[in-house]
C-alpha cells in the first residue's frame, strides 16, 4: 500500500479534517524524527571512517619519509665509506648502502603518494568525506521541514512532498561511500551516536570534516 492510500485510509477513519491534520502531524514528526536519526548516525559513520583512513595515511607517510631518511643515509655514508668506488660495494656495508638506495626510491615512491596503496586509502577517506557532507546536509535539511510542521499553512499532502525529497537525497548519498559492518555495528544504538558526537564535537553548527 502506497504513502498516499494509507493516509487516504486514516483519513476516511477521522472524523473531521482537522483530526486527520492533527494525525498526519504526529505520523510525520515521527518519521521526520527518524530521518534525522539515521542521518546523524550516517554523519558519525563516515566521520570516524575519514578519520581512520586520515591517520592510517599520516602515520605511513610520516614512516614512509623516516626510513626513506635513514636509506638515503645510509646510501651516502656507505657511498662517502667505499669513497666511491663501486669495486667495493661487495663489502657488507657498501652492499647495505646499494639496498638502502633502492630503498629509499621504494620508500619515496610510496611516501610521496604515488602507490596504488596509499592513492586507494586517500581515495577512500576523501569519498567518505563527500558522504558526510550530504549527510550533514540532510540532517539540517530534515530538522528544517520538522520545524515547519507546525505552520498552519502546510498540510499532509506537503509533509510528504517533503519526505520524499528527503528519501530521494538519502538514496544518493547512500552511493557516495559505503560503511562496513564493523562500523554499523559500532553505531547500532542512540547511545553510542551521542556519545561519539559529544567527543568529536560533531553538534550541529560546527566542523564536521574531520582533521587531515
Amino acid at each position: 500500500m502506497t504513502k498516499s492510500a494509507v493516509l487516504a485510509k486514516r483519513r476516511a477513519s477521522c472524523a473531521t479534517l482537522e483530526e486527520f491534520q492533527e494525525h498526519a502531524l504526529q505520523e510525520f514528526d515521527l518519521l521526520f524524527a527518524e530521518m534525522a536519526f539515521l542521518c546523524e548516525r550516517e554523519v558519525v559513520m563516515h566521520h570516524h571512517e575519514a578519520s581512520k583512513y586520515d591517520r592510517l595515511g599520516s602515520r605511513l607517510d610520516l614512516t614512509a619519509k623516516f626510513l626513506a631518511g635513514g636509506a638515503m643515509l645510509c646510501f651516502a655514508v656507505g657511498a662517502y665509506k667505499v669513497k666511491w668506488d663501486v669495486m667495493h660495494l661487495n663489502t657488507p656495508f657498501g652492499f647495505a648502502a646499494l639496498n638502502g638506495l633502492v630503498l629509499a626510491g621504494l620508500l619515496e615512491y610510496l611516501g610521496r603518494g604515488s602507490g596504488m596503496f596509499w592513492s586507494t586509502m586517500r581515495q577512500k577517506a576523501d569519498n567518505h568525506k563527500k558522504a558526510l557532507v550530504q549527510w550533514q546536509r540532510l540532517v539540517e535539511e530534515t530538522h528544517s521541514y520538522r520545524i515547519q510542521l507546525s505552520d498552519p499553512r502546510y498540510e499532509a499532502m506537503q509533509y510528504s512532498k517533503w519526505f520524499r525529497k528527503l528519501v530521494k537525497a538519502k538514496e544518493k548519498a547512500t552511493l557516495l561511500a559505503s560503511v562496513p559492518v564493523s562500523t554499523t555495528s559500532m553505531f547500532e544504538s542512540p547511545e553510542a551516536v551521542i556519545s561519539y558526537k559529544k567527543d568529536n564535537h560533531l553538534t550541529r553548527g560546527n566542523q564536521v570534516l574531520p582533521r587531515s
